[in-house]
């Protein structure tokens, strides 16, 4: 079973549009209550952004407690986006992680991965949003 690409920028606009969001700053946290997602702050000595998986049925983003506020609530965004995007290549193993299922798998990690970045960037400068507000702003 191959992976099939998904669209992140029109999931990111439907997702917005679902919780009706809009105007500036998307409230990334409230959008994971939304979606049923628990977000769980952990420490992590490396530079790695966060953790998505499955805990039972629970959808749950774990997110690097040592990073600055913008870097968490990208990574919040990050996660959303592997819930919005990805959840069918999510296996049911305990604490969960996203599995490629064919032989191509790197290539198919590195996809998904920038998917859940281009959905995280979509989500948090929604383009709608930074016209709407360039255009009602005075210089």
């Amino acid at each position: 079973m191959a992976y099939e690409p998904a669209d992140p920028l029109t999931a990111a606009a439907n997702l917005l549009r679902r919780h009706r969001i809009g105007a500036p700053p998307v409230p990334v946290d409230r959008i994971a209550k939304l979606c049923r997602a628990a977000i769980r702050y952990i420490h992590i000595e490396k530079e790695l952004l966060g953790t998505f998986s499955l805990i039972g049925e629970i959808p749950t983003i774990g997110v690097n407690s040592i990073l600055n506020m913008n870097r968490q609530r990208f990574a919040i965004a990050h996660g959303l986006g592997h819930l919005e995007l990805h959840r069918n290549l999510l296996s049911r193993r305990g604490i969960d992680e996203l599995r490629c299922p064919t032989p191509d798998w790197q290539t198919e990690y590195i996809r998904i991965e920038v998917e859940a970045n281009q959905f995280a960037a979509a989500l948090l400068m929604p383009g709608v949003l930074i016209n709407y507000e360039a255009l009602n702003t005075i210089f």
